[in-house]
């Protein structure tokens, strides 16, 4: 039987299910950057361990966070990829965006949306610097126009430098904000079931409980004489044999920072 736990939360309960899930089952609903993937391999292949669950919707089997961990799992050959499962539509779940932060002057940032915008003035994306800001528009659907504003970030990288993503649409003097319209929860279920995926680092979903630290063996996940009771029953087994610890409140770790309200490990 999967492990399944319940947390009070400011929203109200939120139960989730620690289990091992089939990679050939499971649906991711962006695309990866194949370098974070080379990196994660030789971090799963030197540790042995799958360190971080993935976060799955439990209905529509839609992989919410952990796209690169999925790409590893295929690649290195796993029959399951240790999941936590969640209810999605849980009041508590968000699913947010992400904004680039160029260091550039508005004049040059101006000049390039201006020749790749379908119409500037009115549209669901944002150009903002400290002191001024305008709509532009990119057509589609939402992965549609996602893949053209993928595009055209491309092109401030290709004038200005990496970006720096934020949650935030405030910037400094000499700073400009690329600001792409709310991603729904429909919309990322959508993206999932009909294989048109949205670009890297479109979304950034924030959940009431993240289970961080797991370390899985990868040798138990990539057991093909398992079939699913016998994953669960392992991979139950292993997390009860070890202490359960529960950090409320923002965290940073390993360099990022985790809003969640509680982060779960196990020790």
């Amino acid at each position: 039987m999967p492990l399944v736990y319940t947390l009070p939360t400011k929203s109200g309960k939120f139960s989730f299910k620690i289990l091992p899930i089939k990679i050939s089952s499971l649906r991711p609903h962006e695309e990866t950057i194949p370098q974070e993937t080379e990196k994660l391999i030789k971090g799963f292949q030197k540790n042995g361990v799958q360190k971080n669950p993935i976060i799955v919707d439990e209905s529509s089997l839609t992989i919410l966070d952990g796209m690169h961990r999925f790409e590893v799992a295929k690649k290195i050959g796993l029959e399951f990829v240790l999941a936590m499962c969640v209810d999605y539509f849980f009041k508590g779940i968000e699913v947010k965006t992400w904004n680039r932060v160029f260091d550039c002057e508005l004049k040059e940032a101006l000049r390039i949306v201006e020749q790749n915008a379908e119409q500037v003035g009115k549209g669901d994306f944002l150009l903002k610097s400290k002191s001024f800001s305008i709509k532009f528009e990119l057509s589609g659907d939402k992965v549609t126009q996602y893949r053209k504003f993928s595009k055209l970030v491309e092109l401030f990288k290709q004038n200005f430098g990496e970006p720096r993503f934020a949650t935030s649409t405030k910037s400094k003097k000499d700073e400009i904000v690329l600001i792409p319209p709310p991603i729904t929860k429909i919309d990322v279920i959508q993206s999932a079931q009909q294989g048109k995926l949205f670009p890297p680092k479109s979304t950034r979903h924030v959940f009431p409980v993240r289970l961080l630290l797991a370390q899985i063996p990868i040798k138990l996940l990539a057991n093909k004489k398992l079939d699913q009771e016998s994953a669960d029953d392992a991979v139950s087994a292993y997390f009860r044999s070890l202490d359960l610890v529960l950090v409320k409140g923002k965290s940073m770790l390993e360099g990022r920072r985790y809003d969640e309200e509680n982060l779960l490990f196990f020790i």
